[in-house]
This record gives structure tokens, sequence and C-alpha cells, in this order.
């Protein structure tokens, strides 16, 4: 008995990892804002020169493909400013491992805050611009579709 509790046990865990993977890969992933723990100030306006905060002006999107590789977009209005290639890795259903751009690099808890908003959370996420480590708190939401399209 206790030994089909223990499979049940671990296909359910298995299932509910592989039902995250398919919603980070099935859709896209808006980036609002990125901050420090405790300090509500958005770097996004730092690290994007470019950034505004209504969505019709800006926006910085991460597609996550089934091959393990990210491509993280950077708009302004329509117009493409950057994109670059990086790598992601689910290692548990609420643990991302996400290398893209300058700035993300690290383990990031997953918690969810609505039906399509997202709060990632890493206290060791390396930035490679400023060639340091630092807490910071990631605010995304997963769209079906998105304004800013290639």
């Amino acid at each position: 008995m206790k030994l089909l509790a223990g499979i049940l046990l671990l296909i359910l865990a298995s299932s509910c990892k592989k039902i995250t993977e398919n919603k980070i890969r099935k859709d896209k992933w808006t980036v609002h804002k990125i901050n420090t723990p405790g300090n509500e100030g958005n770097l996004m306006h730092l690290l994007l020169p470019n950034f505004r905060d209504y969505p019709d002006e800006s926006a910085y999107i991460i597609d996550f493909y089934e091959d393990g590789t990210a491509e993280a977009r950077n708009y302004l209005r329509d117009s493409l400013i950057y994109a670059k290639e990086g790598y992601w890795e689910l290692k548990e259903k609420d643990l991302l491992y996400l290398d893209v751009d300058d700035h993300v690099e690290g383990e990031f808890e997953i918690h969810r805050e609505k039906t399509k908003t997202y709060t990632l959370k890493s206290d060791d996420n390396y930035s490679k611009a400023l060639d340091t480590e630092l807490a910071i708190e990631v605010r995304v939401t997963r769209e079906r579709d998105s304004a800013f399209k290639d």
C-alpha cells in the first residue's frame, strides 16, 4: 500500500511539473517590473533606457522553447530594439533556472499571484552587465497574444 501511495505521489509530482512546463512554453511572457526586495522602484528603467511604463509604448517579452532555449525581446512602440537568446530549465514545478539577457541568470521561485500574473523571485541572480549577484523579483504576465509581434 505504501509503495502504491509513493508511486501515485511521484506521478502526481511529475505531472504538476509537466503542466507548469507546458504553460511556460505555450505563452508569451511579458516582464513588467524588476525590483529588489523591499524596494518598489522598477529597475527596468535603469536596465532598459527606452523602457516606458505604458504597455502600448514598450514591452520586454520572453519566449521559452521546448529545446531549453529562450529569447528575450525589447520593443519600443512597434520597433524591435534588440533580441537576446538564452536558456531555461524547470528544475521543479515552482523553480525555474533562467539565463537570458545581461541582467538575469539564476534560479527563480515561481509565485502565482493571479491567473496570468506571476512573480519570479531569486536570492542570487547574477547580472553580467553589473558583474554582481543581487536578489530580485520579476513581475510577469503570461499572454496568448501580444501587441508586439514579430
